[in-house]
């Protein structure tokens, strides 16, 4: 499955992109998420994708990101 954000990966959207990715990983599938349309990240987004790996590392599945500079 390959998720594609857009926008902003802050401290007012990062509760509905963990909230997100939470109800994703019921599947136990890895996974991509695309961050190519992310035009901004700041450590509360970090954050949330670093949580998003150590949800997938406790019901043992892969997360992998696409970033673009």
């Amino acid at each position: 499955m390959v998720f594609t954000f857009k926008g902003q990966l802050d401290a007012f959207s990062e509760k509905q992109f963990k909230t997100f990715v939470t109800n994703n990983l019921k599947n136990e599938l890895p996974f991509v998420i695309d961050l190519t349309k992310i035009d901004f990240l700041d450590s509360s987004g970090l954050g949330a994708l670093v949580q998003t790996a150590k949800e997938c590392k406790k019901v043992e599945t892969w997360v992998f990101c696409r970033w673009q500079f």
